[in-house]
């Protein structure tokens, strides 16, 4: 026998152990899966019966008290309740026909009565299926629990009454005139409408028909037997109740439905099914296609482990599924990737280099250094030995926070690096130019690039107004939070910028430049913004800095960036 047959039966006979291990795993998984997740949807749709159910209930009970508080507001009840012996003689016939009207299309209803505070009473009982004197028994029983004479003033739904075979209950409304604040003094009477206990059935949904218990304090409303005899055997534990707000009713539902074990057999009986099925399968797949996929991977493997940087490609296998020679053109494709990947790599360490050269040159800028150094010289030779000393303090400090490692920085330091340089400027040109920072509070522990804000003030006033022949001018800084952005504003009152450079540093051209122009500072500031953020989140597109000439005179430079707080 072969190598190659032995080592296909090792196959075979691993995979098949594996399989089958599988297999009862699946199986034993399946059905604690299959039993928790019946279990869990019973009871799902146990709490759905019961909040249906008492949704249907309240909505009904509302639109009882909804009907009898707009019956209540009718002008010729309100005219009744409020006139002589005369009028309610008068208005009595009209009166009970729209109270008729309201019994007749209110669901359940089956009588209304009004009394007045003075124990007058008109009732209205359009159409009964029993004896019409049920209804006013109904009455009678609610006139003793609710004393009608006495004012009241909130809306009142009764308990139940047992009659017979018939179970009622009463909406309480109090009347008090329309325009007329609701106190003791005005209370006109009450509007009590008598409704069939057993109507609630129509509003309980077809699901819960079967499973739904209703009762209140004096007794069962709607009765289920099964329900009651859970709870003799089990206790309360075997339903779930909850009350229907406004009422006395208690809805009860069984906390457990029957075919919860059923589902489960049969889940698990389909899963075994399928699981011996995909075993069968799977051998006959690996007999039938080992010479079309694993000997041709074996030898892609081969070439793979030989990749080295001088492979240029993999060879497809001689034989096989057209599967497998898309794997060999992938895996060409892979390395060409790969290799404009380490070009593009070694490019953009150059580049980060060249950024970092440029920013050392603008930290240690020598137009800047021999500018302040020549102001020295000149206040040496006055004597002035005080200023001398708190110059060279400011820019020492100044030159301090450039070199520090960090990348960035709270936006409170570089306004600590400002107020040095602004004090450098009031040393050197006795308060001629002045730099103003208005930072919104929220902003000021968001971080931002370390020397960002320095290299564009000291620009606007080199050459926005020093260059420009200007005595005297203001630089202000601002920021805001907007969007979950960073938005910093540097604006002056100098002479702005010729049409040729503000055009290059509001497109991509300035961060190739090669920092001999005389704007450093601005080109080191966007090449870092670029070299962070871009990096960081290349999808957005949205230009991190903005110049504008002002139409008052001046440069305005809006940065914006992502708000990270610190």
């Amino acid at each position: 026998m072969s190598k190659r047959r032995i080592k296909l039966i090792h196959i075979l006979l691993f995979s098949f152990t594996i399989t089958a291990m599988e297999l009862i795993l699946v199986i034993m998984g399946s059905w604690q899966l299959v039993t928790k997740e019946s279990e869990e949807s019973a009871q799902y749709r146990v709490h759905n019966m019961l909040s249906d159910t008492i949704a249907a209930l309240e909505d009904w009970a509302g639109r009882l008290e909804n009907g009898s508080v707009i019956a209540s507001s009718f002008p010729e009840i309100q005219d009744f309740m409020t006139g002589d012996e005369q009028i309610r003689v008068r208005l009595k016939n009209n009166v009970r026909a729209e109270l008729e009207a309201f019994v007749y299309y209110e669901p359940g209803a089956v009588c209304a009565y009004l009394r007045t505070a003075d124990g007058t009473e008109l009732s209205a009982c359009p159409e009964v299926s029993y004896q019409s004197i049920i209804p006013y028994r109904v009455n009678l029983l609610v006139s003793q629990d609710y004393p009608i004479r006495q004012p009241f003033r909130q809306q009142i739904v009764t308990g139940s009454y047992t009659i017979g075979n018939h179970r009622f209950f009463a909406v309480l409304t109090p009347l008090y005139p329309e325009t007329s604040p609701h106190t003791e003094s005005n209370y006109l009477g009450t509007l009590i409408l008598i409704v069939d206990a057993d109507a609630m059935r129509g509003f309980i949904p077809d699901s819960a028909q079967e499973n739904i218990l209703v009762e209140d304090a004096a007794g069962i409303l709607l009765d289920n037997v099964k329900i009651r005899e859970s709870r003799k055997s089990a206790g309360n534990d075997a339903v779930l109740s909850a009350a229907v707000s406004h009422t006395s009713w208690v809805v009860s539902v069984p906390s457990r439905l029957s075919d919860t074990a059923d589902t489960a057999h049969r889940i698990v009986r389909i899963c075994l099914f399928f699981g011996i099925g995909s075993v069968v399968f799977l051998l006959l797949l690996m007999l039938i296609q080992y010479r079309q996929i694993v000997d041709p991977i074996q030898k892609l493997t081969e070439q793979v482990d030989h990749v080295n940087p001088e492979t240029t490609a993999v060879l497809p296998p001689d034989r096989g599924f057209a599967e497998l020679r898309t794997l060999t053109d992938s895996m060409n494709g892979m390395l060409n990737r790969l290799q404009l990947m380490n070009e593009q790599m070694i490019n953009d360490r150059l580049r980060y280099y060249e950024d970092r050269i440029t920013f050392l040159q603008a930290q240690i800028n020598p137009h800047s250094l021999y500018n302040n150094f020549e102001c020295i010289r000149g206040m040496a030779a006055q004597g002035a030995n005080e200023e001398i000393r708190e110059l060279t303090t400011c820019l020492a400090r100044i030159y301090r926070y450039c070199c520090k490692g960090e990348t960035r920085v709270r936006l409170e330091e570089e306004d600590n690096c400002l107020m040095y340089y602004r004090r450098v400027l009031e040393l050197r040109y006795a308060g001629a130019y002045r730099i103003e920072t208005q930072f919104a509070p929220e902003t000021t522990n968001a971080l931002i690039p370390r020397m960002i804000l320095q290299p564009l003030a000291e620009n606007a006033v080199q050459h926005g107004m020093i260059a420009a022949g200007k005595k005297s001018g203001t630089v202000t800084i601002r920021s805001k939070a907007e969007n979950g952005r960073l938005i910093l504003q540097v604006m002056d009152d100098g002479s702005g910028m010729d049409t040729v450079t503000l055009s290059r540093y509001n497109s991509s051209i300035a961060l190739h430049d090669d920092g001999t122009h005389s704007h450093i500072g601005i080109t080191n500031v966007l090449r870092r913004l670029n070299m962070i953020y871009h990096r960081e989140a290349p999808q957005d597109i949205r230009p991190l800095a903005c110049f504008e000439n002002m139409p008052q005179g001046g440069l305005l430079i809006t940065i914006d960036i992502p708000l990270i707080i610190s």
